[in-house]
């Protein structure tokens, strides 16, 4: 697999466009602007979240409804999840088949990591989910989302003041595409790590 849309395709929901031959790289800036967006949604139904999924699973801001997930404890879960505004796709490369960083794609890792330190964010939490297109087995690509997920949130801890309680991640695999997975560019696109900045828990 050649790329991966990280919440880096960008899809700056509002204010950056995607580019003919794929997401434009954001800057520090605009990853900060899209993640402070109020949160503006709910599930598919309008009832509240499970309490075990609330903080810990996104969708992009268009998509509701059951979907498949890989969670780092090994689960396979159908939730049903929010839609919500402060979400960001990034296009963030990996080796082909696996959950390697190319290193093209360490700045923009980096620029994340500054985006998310930014004081605005100060003691929030990010969750990390990793996409893949539909080539090859379902199975394999839940896992392979995770994996690309928690290599992006391992670098972050590495070279960040970021902790571990402020990094979530998830895999979707190839449950939510944001385009077609009959085209080569639809794929690309769909070759994803998104990030959302979660909600604090609720009290009960």
């Amino acid at each position: 697999m050649r790329a991966v849309l990280l919440t880096g395709l960008l899809t700056v929901l509002a204010s950056t466009s995607v580019a003919a031959n794929g997401p434009e790289t954001p800057s520090r800036t605009a990853i900060v602007e899209q993640l402070s967006q109020p949160h503006r949604g709910d599930n598919s139904q309008g009832k509240p979240l499970p309490r075990r999924l609330r903080g810990s699973t996104a969708t992009p801001a268009n998509t509701r409804g059951l979907v498949r997930v890989k969670t780092p404890q090994g689960d396979t879960t159908v939730a049903q999840l929010p839609a919500l505004a402060s979400t960001i796709d990034l296009s963030i490369e990996f080796d082909s088949g696996s959950a390697r960083l190319r290193p093209s794609s360490l700045a923009l890792v980096q620029t994340l990591g500054d985006a998310l330190t930014d004081p605005r964010f100060n003691g929030q939490a990010f969750l990390i989910a990793g996409h893949t297109d539909a080539d090859g087995d379902e199975e394999y690509n839940l896992g392979l989302s995770l994996r690309r997920a928690n290599t992006v949130r391992d670098y972050l801890l590495q070279h960040t003041s970021l902790t571990p309680d402020q990094l979530k991640v998830v895999g979707f695999g190839e449950t939510t595409p944001l385009a077609s997975n009959h085209e080569r560019q639809g794929k690309q696109q769909n070759r994803r790590v998104e990030v959302q900045r979660l909600e604090a828990p609720e009290k009960d």
